[in-house]
């Protein structure tokens, strides 16, 4: 049973880097140089690959779980990569060919009221009163980066635009007012964007820094929750 479960966890493996090396081939990148002249760019950190261990260097490239290795940006940021697509470059300047770029970031928690939508009153009751009313919203995150969007590969892992809804069964309780107040509950992405690039010859994938005047990234309302709270709640006996 043993060797069969070995048996198998090799061959998923293999599956895995044929369909990479079938759907990302780097002969058939994108010819396209790096979107600045700058020419010396800091080298954060390498990876030496041996293509005698059953994958090529272009599947290693290509697959977003060995870009985890790159440890220097992980011990900053712990999400990640969004890659972007690969592209070739023939720069005689440049220290490598093939090349695209990552972004690794954080996730904060954000918290705001939709001033769009209206307030609304429950009134004071003699009795006890039930009620319900829908809220619907649209929210569109914004992309803070020098960068383009396309080049980024962000549209194809982020999502930029939702609608939002919301009915809320409402109990007016006898005795009591209040206010159903609107809020908007999202997480906001913060990184950085490095360049990530093959060297064929020394079988090495690099990564190195664009420079922090032009690497940051910034987008919001990821995984946004439309919902209201009931506040101002006063007894008005």
């Amino acid at each position: 049973m043993h060797l069969i479960r070995k048996a198998l966890i090799l061959f998923q493996l293999n599956l895995i880097s044929f369909t990479l090396q079938a759907n990302y081939d780097l002969e058939k990148a994108h010819e396209k140089d790096l979107p600045f002249d700058q020419v010396n760019l800091d080298l954060i950190d390498e990876v030496e690959f041996d293509l005698n261990g059953g994958m090529s260097i272009m599947g290693l490239f290509v697959d977003g779980e060995h870009l985890f290795r790159f440890t220097p940006v992980l011990s900053e940021y712990s999400h990640g990569p969004i890659v972007g697509p690969v592209n070739k470059t023939y720069n005689p300047f440049r220290p490598f060919r093939y090349w695209r770029f990552v972004t690794y970031y954080n996730l904060y928690s954000k918290e705001e009221r939709v001033v769009d939508l209206p307030r609304i009153a429950e009134e004071c009751l003699d009795s006890d009163r039930f009620a319900s009313y829908q809220h619907t919203y649209r929210v569109e995150a914004s992309v803070e980066t020098s960068l383009n969007i396309a080049d980024l590969g962000i549209r194809a892992r982020l999502t930029l635009s939702n609608t939002l809804s919301i009915t809320r069964n409402l109990k007016g309780q006898s005795g009591e007012s209040a206010i159903h107040t609107p809020y908007i509950k999202s997480k906001v992405l913060i990184g950085r964007t490095f360049i990530q690039a093959v060297d064929k010859k020394t079988n090495t994938v690099k990564l190195y820094s664009i420079g922090k005047d032009s690497d940051s990234i910034k987008v919001d309302y990821q995984d946004p929750i439309l919902y209201v709270k009931r506040d101002e709640v006063q007894s008005c006996h």
